[in-house]
């Protein structure tokens, strides 16, 4: 018997993974040769897997319901808690200017005739009136949007087939994809909320890794098939952000695509945001009220970077914030396997 919990919690970490990072991938595929790059998927899908495991291990073994700032604090002290709080907040800054980046320039070539800004305001409106409500019934909604996407991503990629990938021509291999990619493959900051999601469930440690591995793989399929799909059916007009490409090539399927992208960076700033409050609130025992506007604060902060291109706030982002994200956790990891080594050796000592 299918456990539906179960599925939802290998969508929830899929849509903690897939977000602005998927419509950079064509354009980084093709690039940096398709190949090349669809070894290194598999690579990295792997390391981060393992990675993770390591950080489901520390949140499953740990009380209370924290962000990698709150752990670091009860493993490692204040510096490493101030670390990862930095390292969150870089990391939001950089996701969030790009989740708001694509999401409302999509929104702009479907209704074009005003200002970025303009609908970057807009984006950010939904965004905070969204995050602030809390509401259950705003929540199922976006339960439904990573299916929704899987969905849609299969039946562009059904679109594709028949047209011929033998036929494009991709330089050497070089390695520009390589920050864009472990940007678009990571999903360290959803593991708590899932967690969470599970508590009650029986197995519910088995059941947060295989959901975390469930769903880094699903991601990373999805990632080919969507990369596959657009590199043939945009042909000579790959765009940077795929849509523009897209719409060039096949207007009716840019258009669904385009909406997709609205809705996928929205939940994906929704998400990141919403880890962002639990930092505030759990690990900084701030109010809700307080932890709420410091959150929302980061996403209207990020429009700072709007003279930053997309790509490089991409790769920057991914390569430093996830590198140090993982030496934390590595740390913290080392940390609890030594109380664990310290625990042993007493109980071992008073039994003799």
């Amino acid at each position: 018997m299918i456990n539906k919990k179960f599925i939802k919690a290998v969508l929830m970490q899929y849509s903690g993974i897939v977000g602005a990072g998927i419509f950079i991938l064509p354009y980084l595929f093709y690039h940096s040769n398709f190949h090349f790059v669809l070894f290194w998927l598999l690579i990295l899908a792997i390391v981060m897997m393992y990675l993770e495991s390591l950080y489901i291990d520390i949140v499953v073994h740990t009380k209370g319901h924290h962000q990698l700032a709150g752990y670091a604090q009860k493993y490692l002290g204040k510096k490493f808690s101030f670390l990862a709080t930095a390292n969150m907040l870089v990391l939001g800054f950089g996701v969030t200017s790009a989740f708001i980046r694509l999401g409302s320039g999509f929104l702009g070539q479907l209704l074009p005739g005003s200002p970025l800004i303009v609908y970057e305001l807009i984006f950010l409106s939904f965004l905070g009136l969204f995050h602030s409500s809390g509401h259950r019934f705003i929540e199922r909604i976006t339960q439904y949007i990573p299916l929704a996407s899987v969905v849609i991503i299969l039946i562009l990629f059904a679109t594709s087939i028949g047209k011929s990938f033998g036929a494009l021509s991709f330089p050497p291999p070089n390695y520009e994809f390589f920050g864009g990619l472990i940007f678009a493959i990571t999903g360290f900051v959803i593991i708590p909320d899932v967690y969470r999601f599970l508590k009650r469930e029986k197995n519910k440690n088995k059941k947060l890794i295989w959901s975390n591995r469930c769903g880094t793989c699903l991601a990373a399929l999805t990632y080919v098939i969507f990369v596959i799909a657009v590199l043939l059916i945009s042909g000579p007009n790959l765009s940077p952000d795929a849509i523009s490409g897209l719409l060039k090539s096949a207007p009716h399927l840019g258009i669904i695509i385009a909406i997709l992208g609205i809705v996928l960076t929205f939940k994906a700033c929704l998400n990141f945001i919403h880890s962002l409050k639990v930092m505030f609130l759990h690990d900084y025992n701030f109010s809700r009220d307080k932890s709420l506007l410091l959150s929302l604060s980061v996403p209207f902060l990020a429009l700072l970077l709007s003279g930053f291109s997309f790509s490089k706030i991409i790769s920057l982002t991914g390569t430093v914030t996830i590198s140090v994200s993982a030496f934390i956790i590595v740390c913290v990891k080392l940390s609890q396997w030594k109380r664990k080594l310290k625990k042993s050796k007493k109980s071992s000592t008073l039994s003799m």
